[in-house]
């Protein structure tokens, strides 16, 4: 087999494993509960939503219109996979760690992929990775949010139910969960705890 046969043989299976990871959140939103579902799609929408300067243009009051099936869409397209020899590879990975970590911090499955996650990304990059996967583009970030017009913002999601109270602490909680899911820092203490089966 030539170098080139062996490139590309070696870029496949990268493609193929990348493939089968994201297949593997995919099955696991499958089964996760569904408190760990809506908080994942809550978590995905607090995300995409600070990204916008005013939440209530009309992308903003998109987005809040949005139920579980469409925010989780991108996880459950059907294709064939990422083109080995066109994706970013270690990009592709980063994307991977970070959307298991979201599942992870929503409630669900500890992730087996920490160390694919890139400390180099900063947190507004984490953040507009995030947007992307439920299509919010953006300039700002969940940290210089405004709270209560964040807040009140949120509460016009049709993705809390209208039975039950979304507290300000609530918010305040997700909206810190959002923002160690994003942190490079808490990645690092969450692979060092996968690592070692206990906090550093």
């Amino acid at each position: 087999m030539g170098l080139m046969s062996i490139e590309k043989q070696t870029l496949k299976e990268h493609a193929d494993r990348m493939m089968a990871q994201w297949v593997a959140l995919r099955e696991n939103l499958k089964e996760a509960d569904r408190s760990t579902v809506s908080k994942f799609c809550l978590y995905l929408q607090i995300l995409a939503l600070s990204l916008y300067p005013d939440y209530n243009a009309k992308e903003a009051r998109e987005l809040l219109a949005r139920d579980e099936i469409s925010m989780l869409r991108t996880f459950f397209e059907k294709d064939d996979g990422p083109d080995p020899e066109s994706v970013d590879h270690a990009q592709v990975d980063h994307i991977i760690a970070l959307a298991h970590g979201l599942f992870e911090a929503s409630g669900g499955l500890e992730s087996a992929f920490w160390d694919q996650f890139n400390n180099e990304y900063s947190s507004f990059k984490n953040q507009s990775i995030c947007g992307f996967m439920v299509d919010a583009t953006g300039m700002n970030s969940l940290e210089e949010a405004h709270a209560e017009q964040l807040y009140h913002a949120i509460l016009k999601s049709k993705l809390l139910p209208r039975n039950v109270t979304f507290s300000f602490t609530m918010f305040s909680e997700s909206v810190q969960n959002c923002q160690n899911v994003i942190n490079p820092e808490w990645h690092q203490r969450a692979f060092k705890r996968s690592s070692c089966g206990k906090e550093p």
